[in-house]
């Protein structure tokens, strides 16, 4: 409502509305949806095309964004890729030959939710050893409040004026770019879960790149090369060869163009690209 009625007279240039919704979604009955049990199945679709009268398409929000990539960056438009989303949740969305991979209930690519042995930390969606709550913001943040309270990651501490409060994942990873030793350490535990989960990806759908996106590619080429190094041990030597490892710099208005993007795929299918547009996005 707050873009869309002061429009006035241009609304009639609106052609629809793209929605990227951080939950799974049931595109037969409309709908979002959760594994999570106190989470309410939420008829978003209708309920927004009957308040403005125009045709909504929903997507996760992840694929809204590697929607976004594929169609507005040359480079990705003719090549399979993995976008890596590290933000509340860890989770990929996968291009092959062109297409969506969206599984059997299109729930594919839940990465975060595979176990890492040994993990004892519950997950959001029940049950315990998920990568999600020990590699994603709130996992990461979670493992920082902990060991500020045992008197752990104490430069980190002060570079935030020793105020929980103001503890983000940005803050995270200017620690670790200063070289401060708990935090350098823990981000190299977040880096062995992610190419945990990372490597069984790139062993199944031997991508061309991977594309990492979220609040942790603040620092940069360390992440990038930590997960090389990594995925050159773990994975298929075959599928780890030549592996392209893209890091976008985290910019919160890409779902917003992703959402658009969904729209124009909808109601205009035969055009692939957009032309002239540009995002931060760094080769490394």
């Amino acid at each position: 409502n707050d873009l869309y009625l002061p429009m006035g007279h241009s609304r009639k240039r609106v052609l629809g509305i793209g929605i990227g919704a951080p939950s799974l979604i049931d595109f037969k009955q409309s709908t979002t949806y959760s594994d999570l049990s106190q989470a309410p199945d939420l008829p978003i679709q209708r309920s927004i095309e009957r308040n403005f009268g125009l045709p909504v398409y929903l997507d996760h929000n992840v694929n809204t964004i590697a929607l976004a990539l594929r169609t507005l960056v040359d480079e990705h438009q003719n090549e399979d890729f993995v976008l890596f989303s590290i933000r509340k949740g860890v989770h990929t969305s996968i291009f092959i030959n062109g297409q969506l991979l969206r599984g059997r209930n299109n729930s594919a690519g839940e990465i975060g939710h595979i176990p890492v042995p040994g993990n004892k930390r519950q997950c959001v969606c029940g049950r315990y050893g998920c990568i999600d709550t020990l590699a994603s913001n709130e996992g990461i943040l979670n493992i920082l409040r902990e060991g500020l309270r045992g008197n752990r990651y104490q430069k980190l501490f002060n570079m935030i004026d020793r105020d929980e409060n103001k503890l983000t994942i940005t803050s995270f990873a200017e620690s670790v770019l200063a070289g401060h030793k708990d935090s350098r350490l823990l981000f190299e535990e977040i880096c062995d879960y992610l190419a945990y989960g990372l490597t069984g990806v790139v062993n199944i759908i031997n991508p061309t790149k991977v594309i990492l996106y979220g609040e942790l590619m603040r620092v940069g080429d360390l992440l990038a090369d930590s997960l090389l190094e990594r995925l050159d041990r773990m994975a298929f030597q075959t599928n780890a060869r030549n592996l392209q490892i893209i890091c976008s710099e985290y910019d919160p208005e890409i779902g917003a163009v992703g959402a658009a993007t969904l729209v124009m795929h909808n109601m205009f299918p035969y055009i692939k690209t957009i032309e002239s547009a540009e995002f931060n996005l760094r080769r490394y």
